[in-house]
């Protein structure tokens, strides 16, 4: 093969469809270059690239200006992305908006979209429709089966408008009409003569001739619904007309009537109990639409909000919903399915609507208003998959949905907007007399909250801005990026893709307030002025900007808002791109807990896992692996670390099905993998470096025979001895496994001998000082060492890199981890750190020492209080039998602990009551009895 076509068929390789809009998304560097193809090919740059620019002039590929000029293949948009006539030369900016703008479009172009789960539970069934809809010459007829209320008729209405729009007919060229076969089903000469029509006198009535709704649809579709109800003779004519394109009206026997249609049917019955075979062998293509408690829970919550902006829409008020009637009506057992639960939510938003026209009040849908089979689905979360609960952990905020009329849909916020927030604020405090200078604090720390709370709720893994474009007009996000790309200049700081949809949002609000001239007030300007002096100059710009843009005048006081929201994304450097680390292992929660453990100890994200239960499939866990795969690789591949069996041979699959570079090493535990994340985190090394050395753990054994951590000072020895002998109180009984080094900074940047010495004969595992060297091992700092949290993760950091001393999972780690599959409406880890300040107060006051000595017995009480937690905030009460009695005999036991819960009740804003005290006292006395 010739060099030219070696390189073209590598290009067309490593640059796919899903790669470029990926990268794009991402805003990544897209194509290959020269030097990229030196590496893999081992042609010499120069030559390399003659090569891609021959490849460019014979307008195979596209090239993309810049340094260096990356180049694309031409015929990925031709047969795959179909933007339309294309140019040879790009600049990178040019051709992402020109692609991810393009894709924007095509996606509003297919109605299937509209459907909630078209991609998920959908998908096989959109597929199936789409071609029906669409086999030559005029499509296949359909039957759609399903439960009462899933959605039969908005699915074939769907069909309907795929068809219309590939064929390119209006409504008159190519008619949908619509029967329901159970409306005359008592009269069947009706039904009929509904159908095909009839003549004058063929019955009773029949007083003229009439067209049947065949007759009407002639050249579209006749959709028929609860097709089961058609009586024989009727599907008879039906096949008739299928077959042959003939009918009869009632009452006519002479020459036949011609019509082409397409039939799509539907009913709730077994076809093959309630259908003609003549009739059912008609109809080629079967689609069984799946009933609301087959979908996904993210679906049910997708379906839930949708169907609420439905109603904002309707009544044009925005609408509140409580994270907890979220919940209930995503677990309930709906059993009308989306037909029903579109009800239940019209009602919902109806009572509440009365309360706002009574009362004046927001439009908010409470618990309370919620039936009962709602509230009680609720109250058994415990049964659910754990996986299910975390999801569902995430929504502990008012949801607030905002219609929008001007863009014929609803953009739904997960927080009021700052100005509402401000505004109701000031008021408030106002009100209770507050000081200027107390109001001016808390609006600041408010402000504050919102953005950071904000910015959190925006997972920027799975950020895409071509959501954002369905959601925001693109000029108004294209010129958001510009003003980030402009921020980040000037800053010198790297923002991530979540400011961006923050930021769009928060002008968006912007222009729409100032256009309806509500005022935009901060009274908090100097101060964010003085605490952000360069966030403020930027938002200056930023607001000049916006105004000449829109042609609005903006007020000065805006400059504070964006300047909170600069500072509280700031990132002083741009983090290098890394391998990928993926754990996968047999088990409901081994990789998680692997990961977890080494996430934490390196105070990281970097180890990403997939646990694989014993009764899932090999092709699901292998299907979450190459998504994962795809989505946590930055371009230097991905080790994955798999316990055993068929996950061993996923990295070559994963390789050969996307030219991602993969290393899989078997045998997995948590010492490999934490060295696997330092080495990635802290050291320049390549994947094949890293795997090279360890794929037979035999340079990990040996270190572990050899660990050492090094001090240093900036200006000599001095203290760096010192903070040998401080680490030697912290280890305890680990210093009998770790060496101590003390080094001055100069020692360690000139690499003197002595350094050396010990890189050679020691694994470094870190190094504590007062000034962090040019070394790539995980840094302490001196400051950190005097912090008894930083201590204690130091020490645990420095424990799990011993294999000689036993790993244990901390008892309130184990209580968090138990809580996790119980908890719905409190945050286990939060819960837990609570409870952790409990506990110690009632050590500290030498009363229950005794108790505390068991693990489990500490244990138990984790537990029992974090049940406690969950059970008051559902509003559900205990009755400990003779309470009064017993406080009275343990008065001052239970005073304290009644003091100790304050932290919790300070916290969740709930009183814990007497009964419950006295269950905790309970727990107490039995170990000490």
């Amino acid at each position: 093969m010739k060099q030219i076509d070696k390189v073209y068929e590598y290009v067309v390789k490593k640059v796919s469809r899903d790669i470029i809009i990926d990268n794009f998304t991402k805003d990544k560097e897209v194509g290959v270059d020269a030097y990229e193809i030196e590496q893999n090919l081992g042609i010499v740059r120069n030559n390399a690239s003659t090569l891609l620019n021959n490849l460019y002039n014979i307008n195979k590929l596209i090239k993309i200006k810049g340094r260096p000029v990356r180049f694309i293949p031409r015929v990925i948009f031709e047969d795959s992305l179909h933007v339309g006539e294309m140019e040879s030369e790009y600049d990178y900016d040019e051709l992402r908006r020109l692609v991810l703008q393009s894709e924007s479009e095509k996606e509003l172009e297919d109605p299937f979209k509209v459907l909630i789960g078209y991609d998920k539970s959908l998908r096989n069934q959109i597929e199936q429709a789409k071609a029906a809809i669409m086999y030559p010459p005029n499509g296949l007829h359909t039957l759609i089966v399903g439960q009462t209320g899933v959605g039969k008729t908005m699915f074939a209405n769907v069909m309907y408008e795929y068809a219309r729009l590939k064929r390119g007919k209006d409504e008159d060229e190519f008619p949908f009409v619509s029967f329901n076969c159970a409306d005359y089903y008592n009269n069947p000469q009706l039904l009929l003569s509904q159908l095909f029509g009839h003549v004058k006198g063929s019955f009773t009535g029949a007083d003229s001739d009439k067209f049947g709704l065949v007759d009407k649809a002639d050249g579209g579709i006749l959709f028929l619904d609860e097709v089961h109800r058609l009586p024989p003779d009727g599907q008879e004519m039906l096949f008739f007309l299928m077959d042959k394109g003939e009918y009869y009206r009632l009452g006519e026997a002479s020459k036949p009537r011609k019509s082409n249609l397409l039939i799509i049917a539907a009913t709730t019955e077994d076809p093959q109990k309630f259908l003609l075979r003549t009739f059912l062998r008609r109809i080629p293509v079967i689609i069984t639409l799946p009933s609301l408690k087959e979908k996904s829970v993210e679906e049910k919550v997708e379906l839930v909000q949708e169907l609420f902006v439905q109603e904002a829409l309707r009544i044009d008020k925005s609408i509140i919903i409580c994270p907890e009637v979220l919940k209930a009506l995503v677990l309930y057992d709906c059993k009308g399915n989306i037909g029903q639960l579109k009800s239940d939510i019209r009602l919902l938003c109806a009572k509440s609507f009365l309360r706002h026209l009574q009362n004046n009040e927001d439009l908010k849908i409470e618990f309370s208003m919620l039936p009962k089979d709602a509230k009680d689905a609720v109250f058994k979360t415990s049964e659910l998959d754990s996986n299910i609960q975390k999801y569902l952990n995430v929504f502990n905020d008012d949801i607030i949905i905002y219609p929008n009329k001007s863009k014929g849909k609803t953009v739904k916020y997960t927080n009021r907007s700052i100005y509402d927030i401000i505004y109701d604020e000031l008021n408030d405090l106002k009100r209770k007399g507050m000081s200027y200078e107390k109001i001016e604090e808390i609006i600041t720390e408010k402000m504050e909250q919102y953005f950071e709370s904000f910015l959190n709720t925006i997972n920027s893994n799975k950020f895409n801005i071509r959501e954002l474009y369905k959601l925001l007009d693109i000029e108004i996000v294209d010129f958001t990026y510009e003003l980030i790309t402009y921020a980040s200049e000037v800053l010198g700081t790297e923002f991530d893709n979540k400011i961006l949809f923050v930021l769009a949002f928060h002008i968006n609000a912007l222009i729409e307030r100032v256009k309806n001239n509500k005022p935009v007030i901060n009274h908090e300007v100097s101060t964010i002025k003085k605490s952000y002096p360069k966030e403020y100059e930027v938002a200056s710009v930023i607001v000049e900007k916006i105004s000449d843009k829109f042609e609005l005048e903006i007020p000065s006081d805006e400059k504070g808002f964006i300047a909170i929201l600069l500072a509280n994304n700031k990132q002083k450097k741009k983090e290098r791109d890394k391998i990928g680390i993926l754990v996968i292992a047999h088990g409901d929660s081994t990789a998680s807990s692997i990961a977890n453990v080494c996430n934490r100890l390196l105070n990281s994200d970097d180890v990403k896992a997939i646990d694989m239960p014993l009764e899932e499939s090999v092709d699901k866990t292998y299907t979450k692996a190459l998504t994962t795969v795809k989505a946590i690789d930055k371009g230097k591949g991905v080790i994955l670390l798999v316990d055993m069996g068929s996950l061993k041979d996923f990295g070559d699959k994963i390789t050969e099905e996307t030219g991602i570079i993969t290393k899989t090493i078997a045998n997995v535990s948590t010492p490999l993998v934490l060295e696997v994340a330092r080495r990635v985190a802290y050291k320049e090394e390549s994947i094949d470096e890293i795997y090279n050395s360890l794929v037979n753990n035999s340079e990990l054994e040996g270190k572990y025979n050899k660990k050492a951590i090094i001090t240093v000072c900036a200006t000599g020895k001095g203290t760096s001895i010192l903070l040998a002998r401080m680490l030697n109180d912290i280890l305890g009984e680990l210093k009998q496994e770790i060496n101590i080094f003390s080094f001055n900074y100069s020692d360690i940047q000139n690499n003197t001998e002595d350094f050396i010495n010990i890189k050679e004969k020691y694994d470094i595992i870190a190094c504590v000082g007062n000034i962090q060297p040019d070394i790539d091992v995980p840094y302490f700092s001196l400051d950190e060492l005097f912090d008894e949290t930083s201590k204690k993760n130091f020490y645990q950091f420095i424990k799990s890199q011993n294999p000689n001393v036993k790993e244990g999972e901390s008892i309130y780690n184990r209580a968090q981890s138990i809580l996790q599959d119980f908890c719905l409406f409190v945050n286990p880890k939060k819960v837990v750190e609570y409870i952790r300040n409990v506990i110690d107060i009632l050590i500290d006051t030498g009363e229950f020492s005794y108790y505390f000595k068991d693990e489990s017995a500490t244990l138990n009480l984790v537990i029992h209080i974090g049940i406690m937690v969950e059970r008051i905030i559902k509003g559900q009460k205990v009755k400990f039998e003779k309470v009064k009695e017993y406080k009275k005999i343990y008065i001052n036991e239970f005073l304290i602990i009644k003091d100790a819960l304050e932290v919790i009740e300070g916290v969740y804003d709930k009183q814990i009551s007497d009964d419950e005290i006295c269950y905790i006292l309970k727990i107490l006395h039995t170990t000490k009895d």
